[in-house]
């Protein structure tokens, strides 16, 4: 299900943002690494250096090595694109989908030069809870946003424990968690 549902992201964001701001030159792919883009060049000279080297290679592994689920990245002229926005799809939220994203986002500040990425998750979780073990960071994510937004409230609303209402509210009213549809514009926008 998750790649299936990252492919369609895929192809509606690039879409959207495409139509939304035709003057930018948009580039969106999966899986593409990171410091093929301007702002991470420097690690694409570091990885050869860590392959090369034996100690390096055991003192600092590959923990900078991130290849997000989407990468969006506007050209530039003779230079290399930038990278605009990381999002990370996760159908669901286990434990273990959770503790992967906030050590992305936070690589992904500590290690740029120049501009930060936006960096959102997009996401079709069904439990105020465990949206909220994202959501609700020290600024790792930028947002949340969720796929069906407006069935969630509504579901939350009519069967949620008082602690699920309680929870979506707040993720929802501090922009914690945010509709789909905002997304393309608030990459455009920017």
């Amino acid at each position: 299900m998750g790649a299936s549902f990252e492919a369609l992201l895929l192809d509606h964001l690039f879409g959207e943002i495409s139509r939304l701001d035709p003057n930018r030159k948009w580039l969106a792919r999966p899986g593409r690494v990171i410091s093929d883009f301007a702002q991470y060049a420097h690690l694409g000279v570091l990885e050869e250096q860590i392959k090369a080297n034996v100690v390096l290679r055991t003192e600092f592994g590959r923990e900078y090595a991130i290849k997000p689920d989407i990468a969006i990245g506007v050209e530039v002229a003779a230079a290399q694109p930038l990278l605009h926005a990381v999002v990370s799809v996760k159908w669901s939220m286990r434990s273990d989908r959770v503790q992967n994203v906030r050590p992305e986002g936070a690589l992904l500040l500590r290690h740029r030069r120049g501009r930060a990425p936006h960096f959102v998750v997009v996401t079709a979780e069904p439990l105020p809870s465990r949206i909220a073990a994202i959501a609700m960071t020290t600024g790792e994510v930028d947002a949340v946003y969720h796929v069906m937004f407006d069935e969630m409230a509504e579901a939350v609303r009519q069967v949620g424990t008082r602690e699920q209402k309680e929870r979506w509210f707040e993720l929802v009213t501090q922009g914690r968690v945010r509709d789909y549809a905002a997304l393309p514009v608030t990459l455009t926008s920017t």
